[in-house]
């Protein structure tokens, strides 16, 4: 897949998708780089459906380890997710994961974080 657009069949995936693809991925090697929850219960559902997604998809592949991680490998160079999340920045202001497994508070936008 080339860097620098998104794949035709790749368009239409959800903002939440791309960006978890784009600030999770983006500069890893496919097949070598991993993301990892050690406590998946943490994962919240907004990320929990990009992740699927992204794997229904083929972007990339999930696994979960003997000791009951779950595990996340990119399967393509997702590097032009990376440039799409830098032009849509509002699209990556969510949580991936909750403190203690509770429902997280809503994400405070841009111009109540100073960001």
């Amino acid at each position: 897949m080339g860097a620098t657009t998104i794949p035709t069949h790749l368009r239409g995936l959800s903002a939440d998708a791309k960006a978890v693809a784009g600030g999770h991925f983006g500069m890893m090697q496919p097949g070598k780089g991993t993301l990892t929850f050690n406590t998946p219960t943490r994962i919240t559902a907004r990320a929990k459906d990009a992740l699927v997604e992204l794997t229904e998809a083929g972007v990339c592949k999930h696994e979960v380890s003997a000791a009951g991680a779950w595990i996340y490998t990119p399967l393509i160079h997702c590097g032009c997710f990376r440039r799409w999340l830098g032009a849509n920045q509002h699209a990556g202001r969510f949580p991936t994961v909750t403190k203690d497994g509770t429902v997280p508070a809503p994400s405070l936008s841009a111009g109540e974080n100073g960001r």
